[in-house]
């Protein structure tokens, strides 16, 4: 199974209210994962990506990707990057 596989499989076990899809239904491209930043919470009720955070100290988001999502990421040596305030790409 490939990484990108693994990495959709374990965040769509982990974060069942958040949809996750391969970035070829989003836009062709072979080599991620596409997620809305506007739905999928924590486990303690927040947004997984919140691109207006205030959070400069890091505390809870790091550059808008919740530290609870981000700490499955580093598993993978992967990463959120906003496409825009509601849409987020994971690249491994």
């Amino acid at each position: 199974m490939k990484e990108r596989d693994k990495l959709l499989k374990e965040l769509s076990v982990t974060f069942p209210k958040a949809q996750f899809n391969k970035s070829e239904d989003f836009n062709g491209s072979t080599d991620a994962i596409h997620t809305s930043a506007e739905e999928g919470y924590t486990k303690d009720g927040l947004l997984l990506f919140d691109y207006y955070t205030m959070d400069s100290t890091e505390e809870t988001y790091v550059m808008g990707t919740h530290k609870e999502i981000e700490k499955v990421l580093d598993k993978y040596s992967a990463y959120a990057e906003f496409v825009d305030a509601g849409t987020v790409m994971i690249y491994l």
